[in-house]
């Protein structure tokens, strides 16, 4: 073999090691840590239900796991709730003092608001907790977004527990859920699925866990202790959840949950400031509050007002905080209206000073929590600057007269991370995932208005450790307000607007902070990166393709038809011009003989015969220079445009290729590869499935190149064409992860290509090129010798012959 080529392949070796080894820092593969045994109480029942719905998708096991349809499993005592566990990297905090005896010994309550239902006036269902009077789940209505990951039959999420006499107690249900829409209510009890019985709610789980979306169940419950008439339910699919509790999102990629692994919900309130008294970094809470961990009383919860009202008294410093939130509602003649900008909460923090004396009040609100990591083995996220690299939820920021900034979770992972605007005025703040959002907008009386002294970017639970996965790290955000002193019976209130959706730029653009010169929206979160406006073409050739024929697939082929279409005379030039090439490799092999010595020399005489036959060696580059844009514009949009995300090629009943912005994802084949196969790290990390389509795409690269390389003409001919069939090897790894609607347009492209050139005739060949000489003339042959009757050799002979 050749030695120039065992280098090439020492050197690719040793390239796919140092990229393995980097991707590895960047998002290694996650260790399986032992399992843990489930902690007491409501919240920790919660948690273990999600472990059990979702650890068949942990490595190892087909990642698509069964409904989380009931939120909770029964802790040991699960009738008798207990606190939750401590909050984001802070420790357990103390016993209650006595003034907050009586909050903490109200019920922990479920509520809802909203509505799953589509043609509801509500484009989300939220799902809130009295224990820190926090967010506890939040689903989307529209059809456009279900879940990737979970493909079985959705009833409703409930945070179930056992019920005293046997069966799943259901403490929420949502309206326009499957559930409701059956006939159950809060407070039901489940005790049989088709007839099959249901001990708790853990059994609750694995009945559902055998459906799929749009079968029909027959569900058998008691109201009040006494049995109320079956109830049918026809399933769904699942909802994506813009918030939900982590644990759920950490076991699609883990087979158990850390040791220390901390889930708190979503916008958990304390206070910074009480008179001479100030939070610091190292305490959950100030002494005497123990608001984060208590269940506090729901003063107001008006479904109908849209509205739920929290309260949390401190009667020794006389000091009443409530939080209101509100869901938004759609009018009745805009819900045809997609992009009407109702993707909303809304959040307002009261204080109130009920004392006879002056009270100096701040506060400290965190943001949101557990935000979709779907497609954690093969989906990436763009960062905004060169070379930094984006997680799958990041934090993202921008103050008045500053530029929008991402904040990586690599970085917050690490804790590289500082304060953020003090004393500056906060436009938005939030944590950016892939297709989703959630962001808090002040709503400030004027835009200039400081609220905060400072907003940070922060983790949720323990520094990664080695062998984590950083891009998948749970981040949020955490404001701190400025101090207010508040006299006697004085109040205030600060409100928030909360987006939780899709980042579509027509809606991001309506949630905006305004201002007298400049207006900030929401635009910022929708970035594409490198050749910004080649993907925003190719993403409204895409959206116009699609209207026309329904189906973003097709709309992928029409695209690769349209570019390839508009490039046919250079790619026709292309064609010609290796034509060509191939006609001049005699002269050049003649060349290489004659001058093995003189590169020189060998080097003009080439370019002489090249620009006599008018042939440019370069020209065969400029077609796919001129693709490598439109390329990088559409891995782009796929990346960035959740219009793309699920839309299949097919059909979304179909499970291959349901969905063009990720791989085709043709069998699971986890039970029978190692885990570094299908952990989805790294360059060898291939991920869960098998894909199809990357291996199509390869082939036909296969394909065309042998059908149409000319044979090699010399020793360095032969050696690049035994470098391009290794690096087909290695384009096959790059590409396995790819999304499949890329594939797609890969495929179609190199159709066309192999159809291109077989349709273009061949006018080189049927004229045969004129022998030269290395110096570019035209080689005359001598004529033949005169024969005796002084014509040519030939010639005479047959003349004697005649004569004889």
């Amino acid at each position: 073999m050749d030695k120039r080529f065992l280098l090439f392949l020492a050197l690719s070796f040793v390239v796919l090691m140092i990229n393995g080894w980097v991707m590895r820092q960047l998002a290694p593969p996650p260790p399986v840590g032992p399992q843990i045994a489930q902690p007491a109480g409501d919240h920790a029942a919660g948690e273990g239900g999600d472990q059990l719905g979702l650890a068949a998708d942990a490595p190892g096991a087909p990642p698509t796991p069964p409904p989380l349809n009931t939120a909770d499993v029964p802790a040991p005592d699960e009738t008798q709730p207990a606190p939750e566990q401590p909050g984001p990297e802070q420790p357990a905090p103390a016993v209650n003092p006595p003034e907050a005896v009586a909050a903490a010994q109200q019920p922990n309550r479920f509520l809802t608001l909203g509505s799953l239902d589509p043609d509801s006036p509500f484009r989300l269902l939220a799902t809130f907790t009295s224990h820190g009077a926090a967010v506890r789940r939040l689903e989307l209505s529209s059809e456009h977004f279900r879940d990737l990951h979970d493909r079985s039959g959705y009833l409703g999420h409930f945070e179930a527990i056992k019920a005293p006499g046997g069966g799943a107690l259901l403490r929420v249900v949502g309206a326009g859920t499957p559930a409701a829409e059956a006939g159950l209510l809060a407070e039901d009890v489940v005790t049989a699925i088709n007839d099959l019985p249901v001990a708790n709610a853990a059994q609750l789980l694995d009945r559902l866990a055998e459906t799929s979306p749009g079968d029909q169940i027959r569900i058998a419950a008691t109201r009040d202790g006494a049995a109320v008439p079956e109830m049918t339910a026809t399933l769904t699919r699942r909802p994506l959840e813009v918030m939900r509790p982590e644990q759920e999102n950490v076991l699609l990629y883990r087979a158990a949950l850390p040791a220390d692994f901390q889930d708190p919900p979503s916008f958990r309130l304390t206070l910074s400031q009480l008179d001479d008294k100030t939070l610091s970094d190292k305490a959950p809470e100030l002494p005497g509050v123990g608001m984060l961990d208590a269940n506090w009383e729901v003063v107001d919860a008006q479904t109908d007002a849209k509205r739920v009202t929290f309260r949390y008294e401190l009667p020794a410093q006389g000091v009443v905080i409530e939080k209101v939130f509100r869901v938004a509602k759609v009018p009745d003649e805009e819900l045809a209206n997609e992009l009407y900008p109702a993707y909303h909460l809304e959040l307002e923090i009261r204080i109130q000073n009920e004392s006879s004396q002056k009270r100096s009040v701040g506060y400290q609100l965190d943001g949101p929590t557990g935000l979709p990591i779907e497609g954690w083995w093969y989906a990436n996220k763009i960062g905004r600057k060169w070379f930094s690299a984006a997680g799958l939820r990041d934090v993202a920021v921008q103050f008045r007269g500053g530029d929008a900034e991402l904040i990586s979770a690599s970085s917050i992972a690490k804790d590289d991370t500082e304060a953020l605007g003090q004393n500056q005025s906060l436009m938005y703040m939030g944590v950016d995932a892939q297709y989703f959002a959630c962001m808090l907008i002040p709503k400030k009386a004027v835009q200039s208005d400081v609220w905060l002294t400072e907003s940070r970017a922060m983790r949720i639970g323990p520094k990664p450790e080695k062998g984590d996965r950083v891009s998948v790290t749970s981040v949020t955000t955490r404001m701190t307000s400025q101090p207010l002193e508040l006299a006697p019976d004085e109040s205030t209130s600060y409100t928030y607007t909360v987006f939780a959706g899709p980042k579509k730029p027509a809606l991001l653009a309506e949630y905006k902070q305004p201002g007298d010169k400049v207006t900030y929206t929401l635009d910022p979160l929708v970035y594409y990166g490198m050749f910004t406006p080649v993907a925003k073409v190719m993403l409204g050739l895409l959206h116009v393709f699609e209207r026309v024929v329904g189906n973003y697939g097709i709309a992928i082929i029409l695209l690769t038809v349209l570019v390839r279409s508009c490039l046919f005379p250079i790619s026709r030039k292309q064609a010609l011009n290796m034509q060509k090439m191939q006609e001049l490799q005699p002269e050049i092999k003649k060349l290489t003989e004659k001058y093995k010595t003189d590169l020189e020399k060998r080097t003009r005489a080439q370019q002489e015969l090249f620009r006599k036959h008018n042939y440019h060696p370069l020209a065969g580059c400029l077609p796919a220079l001129l693709q490598f844009p439109i390329f990088i514009g559409l891995y782009r949009s796929l990346m960035v445009d959740v219009e793309l995300r699920q839309a299949p090629l097919f059909s979304s009943a179909i499970h291959w290729c349901s969905n063009l912005a990720a791989p085709d994802m043709l069998w699971n084949w986890s039970s029978l590869m190692p885990d570094v196969i299908t952990k989805g790290s790294g360059i060898f990390g291939l991920g869960p499935y098998l894909n199809l389509l990357p291996i199509v795409t390869i082939g036909l690269f296969v394909l065309q190149s042998t059908m149409f390389m000319p044979p090699p003409a010399d020793d360095n001919a032969a050696m690049q064409q035994k470098i391009m069939k290794f690096m087909f090897i290695f384009m096959g790894f790059l590409f396995y992860r790819v999304a499949s609607g890329l594939c797609l347009y890969f495929v179609a492209s190199t159709l066309w290509g192999i159809t291109e050139r077989k349709l273009i005739p061949k006018t080189m060949a049927a004229k045969k090129t004129p022998e030269t000489t290395p110096e570019g003339k035209k080689r005359i042959e001598p004529p033949p010798p005169p024969g005796p009757n002084g014509s040519g050799g030939k010639q005479s002979k047959a003349k004697k012959k005649k004569q004889k």
